[in-house]
């Protein structure tokens, strides 16, 4: 309710002397229902309002309730501006510059170095590779320089690419343009152990499995 007259000077309407229900123009309602030029930090100009309100409890400094400028001490600024107590995965924290910033394509958990934690075997198919560092394509599948890697030929058991075979399925065999195929050329022979065709001897045009 307001009190005729005797509200503070740059209150447009109050309950008492020193409750602000609203202000004048260029004048913003802080939490203590006072009027004030500006809002402190930690708070924004809500301009719908003319209202001081709270930035969310991880922003030191923000613009509105979706956008911090400055984050919270024990937390990080990710790439949609908002503030986090810890960084999502495929991120890893920057405490220099309190950030969450991107892994590397084949990571799915990186260190700040760049190497990776873990991987995503369900959707990227990638496993640790050898010195655990990358995340490397899983079998039956290629790395195409892309997050999720891409598979293999149905006919192939490992592959470099669509077109590039280097190992085959059952029942398929890898000739010499690295490609499965059920038969062999003439000069080789089909090699059932390795699933390969190896070459005949020199004098055979066709010869069958050599021991």
């Amino acid at each position: 309710m307001q009190i005729a007259g005797q509200c503070l000077t740059a209150c447009k309407t109050c309950t008492s002397l020193t409750v602000c229900n609203t202000c004048i123009n260029g004048y913003y309602l802080r939490n203590d229902s006072r009027c004030y030029s500006s809002c402190l930090a930690s708070t924004y100009v809500d301009n719908s309002s003319w209202m001081c309100k709270n930035c969310p409890p991880s922003c030191a400094i923000c613009q509105n309730a979706t956008y911090c400028t400055v984050c919270a001490v024990g937390n990080y600024m990710m790439t949609d501006n908002m503030c986090y107590s810890a960084c999502p995965k495929r991120y890893y924290s920057d405490n220099d510059q309190l950030t969450c910033k991107n892994c590397p394509f084949d990571c799915y958990t990186c260190n700040s170095d760049g190497s990776c934690l873990s991987c995503d075997s369900l959707d990227d198919h990638r496993k640790p590779s050898f010195d655990g560092l990358r995340c490397v394509a899983a079998d039956g599948y290629f790395d195409n320089n892309a997050t999720v890697c891409a598979s293999c030929p149905l006919i192939c058991s490992a592959c470099t690419s669509l077109t590039n075979c280097t190992a085959c399925k059952p029942g398929y065999f890898l000739r010499i343009d690295n490609y499965c195929y059920t038969s062999c050329l003439a000069r080789f022979f089909p090699n059932t152990v390795n699933n390969t065709c190896d070459m005949c001897p020199y004098d055979c045009y066709t010869c069958n499995n050599i021991e």
